[in-house]
Parts: C-alpha cells; structure tokens; sequence
C-alpha cells in the first residue's frame, strides 16, 4: 500500500465502467436501481479480487492455514481467503479486504509470518479480524459520501450553469 494504485485503480474501474454503460444503448434501458445493484454487487465481490490481484501472493501451507483460520473463526468474523503477501522480505504488515465473509480474503506479508511467532501473529490477525468485525470499511465509505455528493452536486450545478464545459472536470 506504498502508492496511490490500490485506491485510484477501483475508482478508474469505476469510471470506465459508468463510461461504458453511458457509451452504449443499456444506459437508457437499465433502471437505476438496477444500476445500484450492479455496483453494489460489484464492490462486494470485486474488490477482494482486485485486491488478491494487485498484490502479489502465494497460499499458506496446510497446517498455518488450519491454525490461521482457528484464529480468524475465534475472532467471530466466519471463514476467509488467506494468503502470503510477497514482499520479498521488506514489509512488516497484514490486510484484510471485502464485506462479505464469503468474498473476505486476509493478507499477511511474508516477513510478518516467517518473524512473529504465533502469540504474535494471532494478535495481528485478531486486529485484522476486528476491522471487519467493526466493519471499518463501511466506516470510510461512509466518510467519503459527503465529499462524493458535494462533487456530485458541484458537476450538476456546472452542467446546468454557463459554465457546462467545467463539468467534467
């Protein structure tokens, strides 16, 4: 999470995708409800996946994998994908991503696993797990809303005015 990637990627995903609906004959066909429902849909599923494919990992072995997922069930947050974030050795850290237990994956960087010892890395995984437990994630969403509509209202306001050509911008 060095770089801005793993938060401008889905927003240009984002992007593309509203562009390409609006491109295509769908935009006036599709309820906005079902719109919604599409995004809604997507971020559940989508991002776990985005983020299993922007960074680089492998599976954990059988054994740590039983053992990590007894941590992760005594924490209450249900089952998840977990996985070595390859780092080459260089990052102290742990992840965990997706609403939903059935889309959730767990990132835990390979210097992490191969340093802490196992009252160690319980307790990271726990933090982990409380994150989604606490459902932080909905938290920053939610914090972004006001700035999403204020940007929203901005363009609506530019569109209607004389300076429609600022809109897209």
């Amino acid at each position: 999470r060095c770089n801005v990637a793993w938060l401008a990627l889905p927003i240009l995903a984002f992007m593309l995708i509203a562009d390409v609906v609006s491109l295509t004959s769908l935009s006036g066909k599709v309820p906005i409800w079902a719109g919604w429902t599409g995004i809604v849909a997507l971020v559940i599923a989508g991002i776990p996946v985005l983020v299993r494919r922007m960074f680089p990992t492998s599976p954990i072995d059988g054994p740590m994998t039983d053992w990590i997922q007894s941590v992760v069930r005594s924490a209450g947050i249900g089952r998840c994908k977990i996985v070595i974030w390859d780092t080459g050795g260089q990052t102290h850290n742990a992840m965990i991503a997706g609403f939903s237990r059935h889309f959730r994956v767990l990132l835990l960087s390979d210097r992490l696993v191969s340093e802490l010892n196992r009252p160690e890395l319980a307790m990271v995984i726990l933090h982990e797990a409380a994150h989604a437990k606490r459902m932080h994630i909905l938290l920053r969403i939610a914090a972004l809303i006001p700035a999403w509509c204020l940007g929203f209202g901005l363009e609506r306001l530019l569109v209607t005015s004389a300076n429609s050509d600022w809109a897209v911008a």
